[in-house]
């Protein structure tokens, strides 16, 4: 078995473990989100939370600086790497909270909400608790222990859900989502430290500081924009639509952000320490080659089948109060399909291929194109037109990203292109016939909901094991052609 394969295979069941954990925590949040939206919050409540979530984002750059991936890639990972990393997190952790209580009021009042200070001051514990985590984190990938990694992923999911759901019945309303953020974060550190059992040393380098902080300015270089990228529409639509348009935006923001947290995250998590692990760029080519066919067949049929049922989905499963989160989800399926196949799909080919600076740039085009729009339109726009902008500018990232990809080992043939995004079109096609084929023959909304997604699976099922016969055959007389 040749080393591609060999890697591959660890792909595949890091991306198992990631992908079965995951699945069971993204129901529970999934379905508390549902029940609170429904029963104890309103879209304003979601919006004011969302308002503080976004800010104390921003802030983890400077807590995070690119050390984890810079951890992940070294070759031979010592005690004395690790000691360094966690004691820089550790600071950068603390320094990132101080700056959040620091800008509390003037962030609440860019915002025009005062209430949003008191909010930050009890969200910027989780920048000091993901700073704790991220050392045995990443020393359960490094160890490719996918099963305990996923486990903490589970607990974290299923814990911090739970305790959400206790203080909104309880009464607490937007606080609940508030104290949730924090015991999560309390909750994956303690067992991400019990799994790993690994204890710092008062030890630090600065020969190894300095090489991670080195590689880590490109991550920081890219996440910077992309914060920008993903929650500029959210600071947006908070800075001049208010508290109210912003909840009908932020939670099929979220919604869209399952699967890439599900699917596109997970297979980098598994993915990433294996190309960091190759030196050759035929190998590391074949092997993410095989990796991204994989992920165009986990992501596109659900955001294919999700972009053509949006507004069905809405009246559903959230209910009429939710209704103009309708129109909205349709345009952020569409940006979040391009987005996991051509940013978050690639990023980790361009980091462990020492390309993190090319990476980086079309970031910064596609920030210009959009900070130039929402100038232009003067705080305007609603929700749905914000959402038309970014689904613009991830595209042009992508085209971007994806030209700068096939100029050096990844030669992105016609042919390859045609392999690798073959569940495109067929998906897309398939979800919009179910769709309306369903809607000529059944009333009730919640039965067309639940025909349109047997049919889509029957059908996606039969098209994955068509075309998966189809790729055996043609393997198969290769190597008889070889032989």
């Amino acid at each position: 078995m040749s080393q591609v394969e060999n890697r591959y295979k660890s792909v595949v069941s890091g991306l198992k473990w990631l992908t079965l954990a995951s699945i069971g925590g993204r129901i529970i949040t999934f379905g508390m989100g549902i029940i609170l939206a429904r029963y104890y919050l309103t879209p304003a409540q979601f919006g004011l939370v969302n308002m503080a979530a976004i800010s104390v984002m921003a802030f983890d750059l400077i807590r995070d600086f690119g050390l984890v991936e810079a951890l992940l890639k070294r070759e031979q990972l010592n005690d004395e790497a690790a000691d360094t990393a966690f004691w820089l997190l550790t600071v950068f952790a603390s320094m990132a909270a101080a700056v959040v209580i620091i800008l509390a009021p003037h962030i609440a009042q860019v915002f025009h909400e005062p209430a949003l200070a008191s909010y930050l001051y009890v969200m910027c514990l989780s920048l000091v608790t993901n700073g704790l985590a991220a050392v045995p984190l990443a020393l359960l990938q490094k160890q490719d222990r996918w099963k305990a990694y996923a486990s903490a992923d589970a607990v974290f999911a299923i814990a911090g859900s739970a305790t959400v759901l206790l203080l909104a019945i309880m009464g607490a309303r937007e606080w609940s989502l508030v104290i949730g953020i924090v015991l999560k974060g309390i909750i994956q550190t303690s067992y991400a430290w019990w799994l790993i059992k690994w204890h710092p040393k008062l030890k630090f380098s600065v020969k190894t500081a300095k090489e991670m902080l080195g590689f880590g300015k490109w991550v920081t270089a890219v996440r910077f924009p992309d914060l920008f990228m993903y929650f500029a529409d959210n600071a947006y639509l908070g800075r001049y639509a208010g508290k109210q348009n912003l909840g009908y935006y932020s939670q099929p923001y979220n919604w869209i952000q399952q699967p890439l947290t599900l699917f596109v995250s997970q297979v980098g998590k598994a993915l990433y320490p294996n190309l960091a692990k190759s030196h050759d760029d035929l190998e590391r080519r074949d092997l993410f080659l095989k990796s991204y066919q994989l992920l165009c067949w986990l992501v596109v049929p659900l955001y294919a089948f999700l972009g053509c049922h949006a507004q069905l989905f809405v009246d559903v499963i959230y209910g009429p109060k939710w209704a103009p989160s309708g129109k909205i989800l349709v345009w952020l399926c569409a940006a979040a399909t391009v987005r996991a196949l051509t940013a978050d799909g690639l990023q980790g080919y361009f980091w462990a291929s020492n390309r993190g600076k090319q990476y980086a740039w079309p970031i910064w085009v596609s920030i210009l194109f959009i900070f130039g729009a929402m100038v232009y339109s003067q705080g305007k726009w609603d929700g749905r037109q914000i959402a038309m902008l970014f689904t613009a500018g991830i595209s042009l990232r992508g085209i971007i990203n994806l030209m700068l990809l096939s100029t050096k080992s990844v030669k992105l043939t016609g042919a390859t292109v045609q392999k690798l995004m073959v569940a495109f079109w067929p998906c897309a096609l398939l979800a919009w016939s179910c769709h309306y084929l369903v809607t000529l023959y059944i009333a009730n909304m919640t039965l067309q909901l639940i025909s349109s997604m047997m049919l889509y699976g029957a059908g996606i099922l039969l098209l994955y094991v068509g075309i998966t016969k189809k790729l055996v055959k043609l393997s198969v007389s290769r190597q008889d052609t070889n032989s």
